[in-house]
């Protein structure tokens, strides 16, 4: 199983310089995706809807990387971030865990054959995302880079 140090050997994530502009334009992108999820939802384009809020989550993730000097070439990469930098200090465990399975399913909307998200998937998406989102963005806007 990938490490976040093998994520770092490996070059799928690196470092950059912390920029305080670019978390913040990742977290108003992650906005931005969320709103296109809960409008998905309204007319129920399910796979759509559960597409765009992990989007949005993952947005929300890249702009703790961004704040903190790192640039992710591996959703997984940002997840195993998440773990090493945030897991013990700010990001409970289970959010980080529910950003890996939205990650997931994803996926399985994205390149499965023969699946279709639920209802109840893409909501309980949107709404991990809504709270993650907010955890996030109090995150960046307390800590000054």
């Amino acid at each position: 199983m990938l490490s976040f140090k093998d994520c770092l050997k490996q070059g799928l994530i690196r470092r950059t310089p912390p920029s305080r502009k670019a978390a913040e334009e990742s977290l108003e992108t992650a906005k931005r995706h969320l709103q296109e999820a809960e409008k998905n939802i309204e007319v129920s384009s399910l796979d759509s809807a559960v597409v765009m809020a992990y989007t949005a989550a993952f947005n929300a993730a890249r702009s703790l990387l961004f704040k903190d000097g790192y640039r992710e070439k591996s959703q997984v990469c940002v997840v195993k971030y998440l773990e090493e930098t945030y897991g013990t200090r700010g990001i409970p465990l289970d959010y980080i865990r529910l950003l890996d399975k939205y990650r997931k399913l994803r996926h399985g909307v994205l390149y499965r054959t023969s699946y279709e998200a639920t209802r109840r998937e893409a909501k309980e998406a949107v709404n991990f995302t809504r709270k993650f989102i907010e955890f996030v963005e109090i995150l960046i806007m307390n800590e000054n880079v």
